[in-house]
């Protein structure tokens, strides 16, 4: 008889790396081939009562063809309060904007738990296989 409930946690193991495997390729992709802008920060606010805060930027991007400019306004990740009303430089994709180094570090975090879920979807089940000893018994010893 299988074990199903082992089944379903190498599945969800196998899923989640996929998931953060994908999601650490992009943010790695977005490091090297984002559109590199200087954003300044205009407003913070917290998102929770705790201490997260969304920071808004704003920055200038060239329309296809190269012809005219729009400022693009949206959120810019690991700014914080005392970023208000400084310029850095950022990597957009769409109205989101990532410091460089955040997003290759997010990049590498997400490639590591997910060679973690990965090698753990591998190792449960070879854990299962391990022959066991019934309890209480001990092997005897050797004869002479």
């Amino acid at each position: 008889m299988k074990n199903w409930g082992m089944i379903v946690v190498v599945i969800g193991f196998v899923a989640a790396a996929g998931a953060l495997a994908y999601g650490g390729i992009h943010m790695i992709a977005l490091h090297h081939s984002g559109t590199p802008v200087v954003a300044t920060i205009v407003d913070c606010e917290a998102v929770t009562a705790g201490r997260q805060l969304s920071c808004k930027g704003t920055w200038t991007v060239d329309e296809p063809g190269g012809r005219q400019r729009r400022v693009v306004r949206g959120t810019v990740e690991d700014a914080t309060v005392d970023d208000i009303g400084t310029k850095m430089n950022i990597v957009v994709s769409g109205n989101r904007g990532w410091k460089n180094a955040t997003a290759l570090r997010l990049g590498i975090i997400a490639l590591v738990f997910a060679a973690l879920c990965l090698s753990l979807a591998i190792m449960l089940p070879l854990g299962q296989r391990a022959p066991r000893r019934p309890a209480g018994r001990r092997p005897s010893p050797p004869k002479s």
